[in-house]
């Protein structure tokens, strides 16, 4: 306590944190982890249920979270990790179960995500410096810049980066296929 968010001086943050990493690499290519999200994620959740009501009873209601190093720590400790680990396998059995489909929104949309992560902190940054300057409120400044960042990337990617080879290849799309007479019948 509190977090720190460095390598050095938060090792248990840091340690958390790559575990995910390596379970979603690990984990991420068997179907027969994903088949046991899909089945179990009513009880995932339950589950996960119960040890957010047991934590927000014992410590987050009062604000006693544990200061001293006891099993009162790793008590804490342990349900915490519980909650989390549970609750993400739960998030990913529901989604295996309900967001497994595709349509050509999602094809769009996933050819589009490399670009658009690209572009997307340069055309905040650069259209935001003369927005923030405008004398509006924070909320109506935010929604006018997330519009014409949007736009901007949609037109971006639309008719400069899709169509040309050259700038396809550049921001990490493949090159066009050809039509050949055999994917026409």
């Amino acid at each position: 306590y509190p977090e720190q968010g460095s390598l050095v001086d938060d090792w248990f943050v840091f340690i958390f944190s790559i575990t995910l990493v390596f379970y979603g690499y690990f984990l991420g290519g068997s179907d027969k982890f994903w088949q046991a999200c899909e089945k179990y994620r009513f009880y995932l959740l339950g589950t996960t249920v119960v040890c957010i009501l047991v934590l927000f009873y014992r410590y987050w209601w009062n604000g006693n979270m544990p200061k001293e190093q006891n099993s009162d720590l790793y008590f804490f400790g342990i349900l915490n990790s519980v909650h989390i680990w549970l609750l993400i396998l739960a998030i990913l059995g529901f989604a295996k179960k309900h967001l497994n489909f595709t349509n050509r929104f999602l094809k769009y949309a996933n050819q589009a995500v490399y670009p658009f992560y690209i572009l997307h902190q340069t055309l905040i940054v650069s259209f935001g410096y003369y927005i923030v300057q405008w004398p509006l409120p924070i909320y109506i400044k935010l929604l006018i810049l997330i519009i014409i960042c949007f736009t901007s990337l949609m037109l971006l990617y639309n008719y400069l980066i899709k169509p040309f080879i050259i700038t396809r290849v550049l921001y990490g799309l493949k090159p066009k296929q050809k039509v050949t007479n055999d994917q026409i019948m």
